[in-house]
């Protein structure tokens, strides 16, 4: 008789767990049916979703898609507009990614060209500082004004100008006070041209 209460209760145990375990995955299936639209917002799949905008997002954000991950959500309804937020939120974090990009590249040019120029290598510092200016540069002073005067004590008055009308180009609209100077060492170049033609 104790053996039969045993085997019974062991049935009984086994027979529930089984309904538990069935009862859950059937709760699962519900669960990842997409429910209707809703109008203003966006379904996403959180494990796309946070990742992309992780860097981003604000703490409520953030939280709110942890709460739909941890009550075993898929996806989550996020208002377009937060969406549009983010997205200009990325591309201006891009965007001082690359400026911090070109300032780092240019601060080490700028240190090798330091370098070249003290150990005699003036050409080689030119190459340096040139690559600096070219392109989408970084708008920093120390290449461009170390161009002007090495151009200038070589009598290469021709791409000292070229240099200045390029550091105008780039730097004055960051730097307005810089103009005047810029200005008066493009005239004094043109005149030592000038006066070199003439010879």
């Amino acid at each position: 008789m104790i053996v039969l209460l045993i085997i019974f209760g062991i049935v009984t145990l086994i027979v529930s767990v089984v309904m538990i375990g069935g009862e859950d995955s059937n709760k699962n299936t519900v669960q990842t049916k997409a429910p209707a639209k809703i109008p203003g917002k966006t379904r996403v799949r959180i494990d796309n979703f946070e990742p992309k905008y992780r860097s981003v997002m604000d703490e409520n954000l953030f939280v709110y898609l942890q709460k739909q991950r941890l009550n075993g959500e898929d996806y989550a309804y996020i208002d377009k507009s937060t969406i549009r937020e983010l997205n200009d939120r990325m591309v201006k974090r891009k965007s001082q990614v690359n400026n911090y990009n070109k300032l780092a590249h240019t601060a080490s040019n700028n240190n090798r060209g330091i370098t070249l120029e003290k150990s005699g290598k003036i050409k080689d510092a030119i190459d340096v500082y040139e690559n600096n200016i070219y392109g989408d540069c970084y708008p920093a002073c120390h290449s461009f004004d170390r161009l002007m005067v090495l151009y200038r004590k070589q009598k290469d008055y021709e791409n000292e100008i070229r240099v200045i009308e390029r550091a105008i180009e780039v730097l004055c609209p960051r730097y307005p006070d810089l103009l005047p100077k810029y200005e008066q060492r493009l005239q004094k170049a043109t005149e030592l041209l000038d006066k070199q033609a003439e010879k």
